[in-house]
């Protein structure tokens, strides 16, 4: 029983720490930083995992956890980092909104997912009413940063911050998600995040910039400028 609590204890602690780092995160500026922060905030999701299949022991809770090691620590950061020695422009410059903007209505995302996830109760043993706020908290941040950062690169780590919530939320509330569908919805970013970056370094090479909002406004344009061709 005292394992128990103490497996409870230091999820929530790591749940806790992870929500801060991804709230951090859209603070950060610099891309190499940013995908840092990502691979640390992954690193800590597979040790929740690991802190759920050491009281399960089931060994689809071991392979998800893994997976997980193997697709958000390993494999997306390097293809990130990959990305980023393609472009030239390392950091973002213009965001959408002001940071301290940002960091309130990030704080506010999270209040508000505590306020609307408290009545449900988490039904893993290694669970508490903590985890799934903060999963759900976690996806918030995920399509904040989605939203909020103009570059490819920092989308991407917006879609992994947002799965990572979903994630979270499935080991709160059952102890992890089935093998199959862990399998699938990680082959699914990991395909996802490997497009964006190749897109990302083509984008670059073609129009100099991997500002979605550039991007935008050159297609904008592109109708009009037609005409001369």
């Amino acid at each position: 029983m005292a394992e128990v609590v103490d497996l409870v204890a230091l999820g929530d602690r790591i749940a806790a720490a992870i929500l801060v780092i991804a709230i951090c995160s859209l603070l950060i500026r610099d891309l190499a930083t940013g995908i840092v922060s990502l691979t640390v905030q992954s690193a800590l999701l597979v040790a929740i995992g690991v802190a759920a299949a050491l009281h399960g022991g089931a060994w689809h809770a071991w392979m998800a956890a893994a997976i997980t090691f193997a697709v958000k620590v390993v494999v997306i950061p390097l293809v990130l980092r990959a990305a980023l020695g393609r472009v030239r422009l390392k950091r973002e410059v213009h965001g959408v909104m002001p940071d301290r903007y940002l960091l309130v209505l990030a704080i506010g995302l999270a209040v508000i997912a505590y306020r609307a996830a408290g009545p449900l109760a988490p039904a893993a043993p290694t669970a508490t009413g903590h985890q799934l706020p903060i999963a759900i908290s976690l996806m918030l941040m995920g399509l904040l940063t989605m939203v909020a950062r103009r570059k490819v690169i920092s989308q991407v780590i917006g879609l992994v911050t947002l799965e990572n919530g979903i994630y979270l939320a499935a080991l709160a509330l059952s102890d992890g998600l089935p093998l199959g569908i862990e399998l699938a919805v990680a082959f699914d970013v990991l395909v996802g995040a490997i497009l964006m970056a190749i897109l990302a370094g083509q984008i670059h090479q073609s129009f100099e910039t991997i500002d979605a909002d550039r991007l935008s406004a050159l297609r904008d344009r592109s109708p009009r400028n037609s005409r001369w061709l």
